[in-house]
């Protein structure tokens, strides 16, 4: 039998599921001759390094920074040899330097599971090496718990941030990475001429006149450039789980993640049966009734960079999938250090000053803020994610969803009865019991009246309904002297609902009504339904 230690050995032994490195070869360089420079093609992603990065979108500015096509100089340049190919050389630009490359694809696996959007935001932003905040006055309080600022304006964070008024949600996150080169830029780079043209343009100093001159230059530019960085291919994928729903199905957050993982996995390099087989399969028939994970939580957003992004992530049939060798030719930034643009203008110019200041205002105005109020018998969650907490019970989990399927407030409001008949000699002095579930609560005596009238509510808390699990309500005669007479009684099978109910024997009648309240995020007749709920 399999058990969740075996589960988590497995996951440790999949091949690549967290790292495979490959050695990273000292690449061997050269100076070219003048023709050697002309034949030889560029170093591939020589071109990715050139434009800026918009740190609150996480992509790549439309225009050039950087001038990353030159490569000559007094008629000669840097070639580096191919590790792979030792007859083929690439030629350098000399705008980087320290370029090496893998003897192999280096993969990487990374899987979270993260509580909400702003922790989208930071895990979309962990691709940055370095303090990306460096000299734009961003203080530290305004980059914590509730408040993100890297990736907030990225397309796997609006997509998280549009599932908050939905449902109660948590995500996972996924990132495959395959590196095959790095880079450092060189002390010898040449801004662009546009981006120089622009910088000539820009007026001196930064107010409301000139603002949008200044928002425009960083629209255009981006707010920072690469110093560093890794390139080869990514997959990048967040699925959205509706927390209770996962929850009230057996499964876990963290089975989930794991057999997506897997999943991943076996599609890009190839299956790992016993894992798949023996662990997730079983699992997704007994929680989800569908073929895998992918199919039956499918609320995703994935962004693919580097190669052909045109491939089934899921037909593993061929083994590695040849997307992998598609990113060796086409590689995409995959990790990277940054700067802030406005350090590349002299220190001794006001515009360098009036760019930092503009662009610490671009990054707060698009900065991802979420409102974190908890209501009722939540309390925040001790992590900085902005989330609320409950007190685990045998009804409620720390996620603040119902434990299981079936589980509603019931309260019992006794109304009146009519037509009583208990004593041949005295009015009726009454009482009504009612049991569910091995338990019981009763009302007070009145005492001398046929027609009584209680107007009495019984709270029994929180219970489990079902097809199967009856009620009974009775009618009893109070007896002094002599044993209790029952006068009344009737069953039924509790409902969600209000509902007033009348139970009838003879000319005796007692009227009632049930409230029964599906617990949250449940729903149907007998609350064994799902039901989103908007937080």
């Amino acid at each position: 039998m399999f058990t969740m230690l075996h589960f988590f050995m497995i996951i440790c032994f999949i091949p690549l599921i967290c790292s495979s490195a490959p050695l990273l070869h000292t690449v061997t360089c050269k100076q070219g001759t003048k023709t050697q420079c002309l034949k030889a093609s560029f170093v591939p992603g020589h071109n990715l390094p050139a434009r800026g990065i918009d740190i609150v979108t996480m992509k790549s500015a439309g225009n050039i920074l950087f001038n990353t096509q030159q490569y000559m100089k007094n008629n000669t340049c840097k070639l580096c040899q191919d590790s792979q190919d030792k007859d083929k050389w690439w030629k350098l630009p000399r705008a980087l330097e320290q370029w090496n490359m893998q003897s192999s694809c280096r993969r990487t696996m990374v899987s979270k599971v993260l509580q909400s959007p702003v922790l989208v935001a930071k895990e979309v932003a962990s691709r940055v090496q370095n303090d990306w905040t460096n000299d734009l006055n961003l203080t530290c309080t305004e980059l914590q718990g509730n408040v993100a600022m890297a990736g907030a304006q990225s397309k796997m964070v609006q997509f998280a941030f549009e599932k908050l008024h939905l449902d109660k949600y948590t995500f996972l996150s996924h990132k495959f990475e395959c590196e095959y080169y790095s880079f450092q830029m060189s002390r010898h780079w040449n801004l662009s001429p546009h981006f120089l043209k622009a910088l000539v343009q820009l007026p001196n100093y930064y107010n409301s006149r000139s603002n949008v001159q200044y928002q425009q230059l960083i629209a255009s530019y981006g707010t920072h450039y690469i110093t560093d960085a890794t390139m080869g291919g990514q997959l990048q994928e967040v699925t959205a789980l509706r927390t209770c729903e996962v929850a009230l199905s057996d499964s876990t957050m963290q089975l989930v993640k794991d057999c997506r993982e897997a999943e991943i996995m076996a599609a890009v390099v190839g299956p790992n049966n016993t894992m798949l087989s023996q662990i997730c399969v079983p699992s997704t028939r007994k929680y989800i009734y569908v073929g895998n994970f992918h199919q039956g939580f499918n609320e995703r957003f994935r962004e693919v960079a580097g190669g052909n992004a045109m491939f089934d992530l899921h037909n593993h049939l061929s083994g590695e999938n040849k997307w992998l060798k598609s990113t060796e030719k086409d590689p995409a930034l995959l990790n990277y250090s940054l700067m802030p643009i406005h350090t590349l203008i002299n220190s001794r110019s006001p515009k360098r000053e009036s760019l930092r200041i503009a662009l610490s205002e671009y990054i707060k105005k698009r900065s991802l803020k979420i409102e974190c109020p908890c209501s009722g018998n939540t309390y925040p969650s001790q992590r900085e994610d902005c989330s609320c907490s409950c007190s685990p019970s045998k009804y409620t989990n720390s996620d603040c969803c119902p434990t299981r399927k079936g589980l509603a407030k019931l309260i019992i409001e006794i109304r009146s009865a009519t037509g009583l008949n208990g004593d041949y000699f005295s009015s009726t002095d009454s009482y009504v019991n009612f049991y569910f579930n091995g338990y019981e609560k009763e009302t007070e005596t009145i005492f001398d009246n046929d027609d009584p009238m209680w107007n009495e509510t019984l709270d029994f808390g929180m219970v489990e309904l079902g097809p199967l699990k009856k009620y009974t309500i009775e009618v009893w005669d109070e007896d002094i002297t002599t044993d209790n007479d029952l006068l009344l009684t009737c069953k039924g099978i509790l409902k969600a609902g209000n509902n007033k109910m009348s139970c009838q024997y003879s000319d005796m009648q007692l009227v009632y009504t049930l409230y029964t309240t599906c617990a949250p995020y449940l729903g149907g007749e007998y609350c064994d339904e799902y039901i989103p709920s908007s937080p």
